[in-house]
């Protein structure tokens, strides 16, 4: 299949759309989380079903009071395209460190419609389908306070803020 530059830059969209959307939600970010969704835009996480801003209230607390750490890593992403309007299907799994120590993963699939106003990518319409959850053994935080690596954080003092964070 051939595609038009114009569908080259709508998968790329598509795709930087879903990154930010983890880098989001793992920083806790709000203002991120905005940037992914039409402010109209409705999202079901299962346990929550509601707009964007609803989502953002319900689940910012959730990610501080739960979640020590947490990781999104993004699989393949299903795009298919349709002038303005595109559905896509990303699978992810969510790793996940709770105040107790013990770690977790979450696989799932993030199902959109996103909806393309004045030239940008933003999702309309979230559904998230999870497959399982699994338990692991506790971390051990000693091993990895010796091992010299930095953790992330929850905040804007994360390295990921390139520069605007700790690392600059």
């Amino acid at each position: 299949m051939a595609y038009t530059p114009d569908e080259l830059s709508s998968l790329a969209e598509i795709r930087n759309l879903q990154e930010r959307y983890c880098r989001g939600i793992d920083r806790a970010d709000p203002d991120i989380l905005r940037s992914v969704y039409w402010e109209d835009a409705q999202d079901d996480h299962g346990v929550f079903r509601g707009d964007r801003e609803q989502y953002i209230d319900w689940v910012l607390p959730v990610v501080r009071e739960r979640f020590r750490q947490l990781q999104h890593v993004l699989g393949q992403t299903y795009v298919e395209l349709d002038g303005d309007t595109a559905h896509s299907e990303t699978y992810f799994v969510q790793h996940s460190l709770r105040p107790d120590g013990v770690a977790y993963a979450a696989p799932g699939r993030y199902v959109d419609r996103l909806e393309r106003r004045d030239g940008e990518w933003r999702v309309a319409d979230r559904v998230v389908v999870m497959s399982f959850i699994y338990s692991g053994a506790p971390a051990d935080p000693e091993k990895l306070a010796e091992s010299g690596f930095g953790t992330g954080s929850q905040d804007r003092s994360d390295a990921g803020y390139f520069g605007r964070g700790a690392v600059g």
